[in-house]
């Protein structure tokens, strides 16, 4: 649910568009759409969009637009290639070879719509990027689990960017076109796991000829080695590197044989070595091991790509998707945006990663950041019992959930001898022409399938059908009668859909091919050597890959009961059948802790009137109080707004809003505080305790009204020392939580007189100086303890022990006089008596001795 706004126009006005044109399909659907109120001279935005529809009739000339609001940033759709593995057995929580997961599709999804994961590639001549959140589906480019790999247990675990792989599978990419080193430079980066006496191969970049080039981390240092084939390997360059995630990144130009490494976006290493031992050629791939390793990605260019900065290293993604369960059960119905429809259905049938609002915003966050994240941008006061009439949402009440997640296992038409009668995954079913120069064509299969390699091999030779992974046979004719056996064409693939391979063709023989099988090839001497069943004339283009047919998939079903009462209503909620494949152990988890989240249920609110503010936004979490403070708050989003201009409000603009509670348990006080008697000079403290509580704050009333008090902000709050003032005051707690909020009944404070404490001394007099002339000023002080608070009289003796007598007007601390007119050479004693109402207390003698003459 989205706010929209629809605007009428002259379907025959100049510069109108029409849904009939491609061109203007494209400019205005999507386009930035803006709208604005005011009055005298003044304008506030009240809506920023996105145009959504378009529509216009020939007959009675009306042009309609429709915007969305530009909280919906899921609008480009995303075709998902095809990944997976195999597995000749399977038991809940182990895998074998990476699936894909809940995680990888999302981060997918969000990338192609601009919400970034993982660092966005710095120019347009990135030629693989790749994740690594929740598996290894590429942004650009494609890539391949090979070999098994069975965890001990869950495959995933936080990282950089939160859910990473953590076996030991080597994974192969490969660019979005067939690259050539020769001439050019090439730059692969990652994120990578150090960690203390690590020794590990980080990436490989893999040429035709068979060399390649190795970036390894061992012992605090990462290298660049080149392995010549043939040759001798060698080091190239190297630097020091500290445990973390690192962001390496190396840059590498056969042509002056180079090589540049920075870490954490800072060069740490520039080297050059002789050219002749310096591999170039065609690219053929890009391999890794999936442990700790993130945000990979591989320019390739003419002339050198746009460097890493310092930034990479804190680079914050846009969307943090780590455990974060579904915040919101309502999935909006987004019309036209397959995306939608594709994250909808991966994300109810695993881990919950993604939550949803009624306003389609998105929230990827922890649960604990999401509470945390909950302040409200607004309070309303407002008359819960009078005024609205809040509705139970009953389809949030949700007792128990079944999901059947499909599990597809992925068959590998092998590569080998004959004998074991390999199939491949992918065959093209109409004869391709291939004129000279460079040509493509798309070839889909009926089942999704994933290619081992870039490079299609041109055959020289019936025998090496069966053992390429990808291979074609040109003829000068669409017969096959005469087979092309020059070198100067080469093939590659580039998948554009799950089950769907884009296949291009550079023919530089001056003559028009076609891909088909030659009869030189189909028997000779009355023996058949034909792979795959082929006959002169069929199609020749095939790929020996990872298959996914429909028969191969196993249903597992995942069903859990009652999380916690429902007092509402009762729902149950099947959720839709996931055709990605899934690992039941973490399937189970969400399920359980779906129905902890949504077993209490939320209040609908429609139609709460309030003076506008343009600041507040569809999906912004507001608090909704009794105005009087006699009915708990509530806290809800916004779902939907419709501003009006208004001369009966201060700002112009009153604003009708459609609310809805967050998901959550409201606080609820436990535990009151009570009403407490002290005496005067005591304090007093009050408790409250509360479930769901994140933060508390404490009122007082002394028959003015409730006012907060300053700092008071614990479970508990003590009073300062108390006077008979303060007696009949009130005081009380608000608890305050995600979901709303609750108030502790009022406790009432009576101060009695007290019988007293009587003075105790806590200083003894003491003064700057033991001596002095007569007529210096002097300063004497002492302290005592006491309720009621003691008065003080300061006393004079000539010996100290007799004839003491108050000294006039010193009643005072610290005892302070201009001069004291005593004689020279004459010694004066000093004391302190303290009294009040309990009794007194008498300092010890302090002496001040008068300088002779002299």
């Amino acid at each position: 649910m989205s706010t929209t706004v629809r605007v009428e126009g002259d379907a025959f006005a100049a510069n109108a568009p029409s849904p009939l044109r491609g061109a203007d399909v494209d400019a205005w659907l999507n386009s930035d759409m803006t709208c604005a109120a005011g009055y005298a001279g003044l304008t506030v935005p009240v809506f920023a969009g996105r145009v959504a529809d378009l529509d216009t009739s020939e007959e009675s000339g009306r042009l309609v637009l429709s915007g969305r609001d530009a909280a919906d940033k899921i609008t480009k759709p995303v075709r998902l290639r095809a990944f997976g593995g195999w597995s000749r057995s399977y038991t809940p929580g182990t895998i074998e070879n990476h699936p894909t997961n809940s995680a990888a599709v999302i981060t997918s999804i969000l990338h192609a719509n601009g919400i970034r994961v993982t660092p966005a590639p710095r120019d347009g001549r990135c030629e693989l990027s790749v994740p690594g959140v929740g598996g290894w589906l590429a942004d650009i480019g494609w890539t391949v689990p090979v070999g098994a790999s069975v965890p001990a247990g869950p495959w995933l675990a936080e990282g950089r960017f939160s859910v990473a792989p953590t076996s030991t599978e080597r994974v192969r990419g490969y660019f979005t076109t067939r690259r050539d080193l020769t001439g050019a430079s090439v730059l692969l980066e990652a994120f990578v796991n150090v960690t203390a006496g690590m020794s590990s191969e980080v990436l490989r970049l893999a040429l035709d000829s068979g060399s390649v080039y190795v970036i390894n981390i061992d012992s605090g240092n990462v290298y660049l080695s080149t392995i010549p084939n043939p040759g001798t390997p060698a080091v190239r360059a190297s630097a020091a590197i500290t445990a973390g995630w690192r962001h390496v990144a190396v840059e590498i130009t056969p042509a002056v044989a180079s090589a540049k490494v920075w870490i954490d976006g800072v060069v740490k290493a520039f080297t050059s070595w002789s050219s002749s031992a310096a591999p170039a050629g065609p690219i053929d791939r890009v391999e890794w091991y999936s442990g700790g390793i993130q945000g990979i990605a591989v320019y390739w260019g003419t002339s050198p790509a746009a460097a890493p900065s310092p930034e990479f290293a804190s680079f914050a993604a846009e969307a943090d998707i780590p455990a974060g369960a579904l915040d919101y059960v309502s999935i909006p119905d987004v019309d036209g945006a397959a995306s939608w429809d594709v994250l909808k259905a991966v994300a109810s049938a695993e881990l919950g990663m993604v939550g949803y609002s009624e306003t389609g915003r998105f929230y990827f966050k922890p649960r604990a950041s999401l509470s945390a994240s909950s302040a409200p941008v607004a309070t309303w006061g407002v008359d819960l019992v009078d005024d609205l009439h809040p509705a139970i949402s009953i389809d949030s009440v949700i007792t128990r959930v079944t999901a059947n997640v499909s599990r597809q296992v992925g068959v590998w038409s092998d590569r080998g001898s004959e004998s074991r009668d390999p199939k491949p995954s992918l065959v093209a079913d109409t004869k391709i022409a291939a004129p000279p120069g460079t040509s493509s064509v798309i070839v889909s299969g009926s089942s999704p399938v994933l290619a081992d390699t870039q490079r299609v091999v041109v055959l020289s030779a019936w025998g090496a059908a069966i053992s390429v992974p990808a291979g074609i046979v040109f003829c000068f004719d669409e017969n096959g009668a005469s087979r092309y056996a020059g070198s100067s064409v080469t093939a590659w693939i580039t998948p554009v859909g799950m089950g769907s391979y884009r296949l291009t063709i550079q023919n530089a023989s001056g003559s028009t091919l076609y891909a088909v099988w030659p009869e030189e090839w189909t028997e000779s001497n009355g023996v058949i050597s034909v792979p795959f069943e082929l006959k002169a004339g069929d199609p020749s283009f095939y790929v020996l890959g990872y298959a996914f047919p429909k028969d191969d998939t196993t249903t597992i079903g995942i069903d859990r009961v009652g999380a916690a009462a429902a007092t509402w209503g009762e729902r149950v909620w099947q959720m839709e059948d996931s055709v990605w494949r899934q690992d039941p152990v973490a399937l189970q988890s969400f399920i359980d802790g779906l129905l902890v989240d949504t077993a209490r249920p939320r209040v609908t609110i429609a139609d709460v009137e309030v003076p506008a503010d343009p600041r507040w936004q569809l999906g912004d979490p507001i608090r909704l109080t009794d105005w009087r403070g006699r009915v708990p708050g509530i806290v809800a989003r916004i779902t939907s707004v419709a501003l009006t201009l208004s001369r009966n409000v201060e700002n112009g603009m009153t604003g009708r809003y459609g609310l809805r509670q967050v998901v959550g348990v409201a606080p609820r006080v436990t535990s009151h505080p009570a009403d407490a008697t002290r005496s005067e000079g005591n304090t007093a403290t009050f408790t409250v305790t509360a479930t769901s509580a994140t933060g508390y704050q404490w009122q007082s009333n002394d028959g003015r009204g409730w006012s907060n008090i300053a700092g008071a902000t614990g479970s508990s709050y003590t009073t300062p020392a108390l006077t008979l003032a303060d007696t009949g005051k009130a005081y009380r707690c608000n608890v305050v939580g995600a979901a709303g909020d609750d108030w502790s009944r009022s406790a009432k404070l009576t101060v009695t007189v007290s019988a007293g404490v009587a003075p105790a001394i806590t200083a003894q007099p003491s003064s700057s100086s033991a001596s002095g002339y007569p007529g210096d000023p002097y300063s004497v002080t002492a302290a005592a303890s006491g309720s009621p608070t003691p008065g003080v009289q300061w006393q004079r003796s000539a010996d100290g022990t007799t004839g003491w007598v108050n000294i006039a007007g010193a009643t005072s601390v610290p005892l302070t006089q201009a001069h004291y007119p005593g004689s020279y050479g004459e010694t004066v004693w000093f004391r302190a008596v303290f009294t009040n109402s309990a009794g007194s207390a008498t300092t010890t003698a302090l002496t001040h001795a008068f300088n002779d003459v002299g």
